[in-house]
C-alpha cells in the first residue's frame, strides 16, 4: 500500500510501507510507525521499527531489530521480531507472532492465534486469550481474567489462573 506524504516544498513523494500479494519489499525501519499496514505480501524491515507493526497484516513481516508497541494488531499473517517488542503485542491477533527478545505489558489481549516470546514478558498477559501464548522466559503477571492456553518458563503472579510450566 502506498501512502502519500507532503513535504515542506509542497511536492508529494510516495512512501511504500507494505507489499502486495506475491510481492517482496525490503525497507529500512528507521523507527517509523505503522509499517506493514494491510500488508499482503512479504515485508522485510531492516533495523528497528516504531509502533504499530503490521496492523491488519495478512502476509509475512520480518523485523531485523526491535519494534515498538502494538505489534500485530488484528494480524492474520506471520510477524517475526528479531529483537524486543513493546506493549500490547498481538492485540486481537489471529495469526502467528514471534518475538525473539522480550515483550512489554498486555501481551495477547483477545489473541486467537499463536504468540511466542523467547524472553521475558511484562504485566497483565492473556486477557480474553482464546488460543496459545508461549513465553520461554518469565511472565511478570497474568491478567486477572486471563484465559486460553498459557505456557511459560515462570509466572511471578498468576492470580490463580491456570498455566503450564515449560
Amino acid at each position: 500500500m502506498a501512502k502519500l506524504e507532503l513535504t515542506d516544498n509542497r511536492k508529494a513523494k510516495v512512501r511504500l510501507t507494505s507489499a502486495e500479494k506475491d510481492e517482496v519489499l525490503i525497507i529500512e525501519g528507521k523507527d517509523r510507525k505503522e509499517l506493514g499496514e494491510e500488508n499482503k505480501g512479504t515485508l522485510i524491515i531492516t533495523g528497528n521499527a516504531g509502533q504499530l507493526v503490521g496492523p491488519s497484516n495478512e502476509g509475512t513481516i520480518a523485523v531485523t531489530g526491535n519494534a515498538g508497541d502494538y505489534v500485530g494488531v488484528i494480524n492474520e499473517g506471520t510477524i517475526t521480531i528479531n529483537g524486543n517488542a513493546g506493549d500490547e503485542v498481538g492485540l486481537d491477533n489471529r495469526g502467528t507472532i514471534t518475538v525473539n527478545g522480550k515483550a512489554g505489558d498486555y501481551v495477547g489481549i483477545g489473541n486467537e492465534g499463536t504468540i511466542t516470546v523467547i524472553g521475558n514478558v511484562g504485566d497483565k498477559v492473556g486477557w480474553k486469550n482464546k488460543s496459545t501464548i508461549i513465553v520461554f522466559g518469565t511472565i511478570k503477571s497474568l491478567h486477572k481474567e486471563a484465559s486460553g492456553i498459557i505456557i511459560a518458563g515462570n509466572v511471578k503472579k498468576d492470580h490463580g489462573i491456570p498455566w503450564t510450566k515449560l
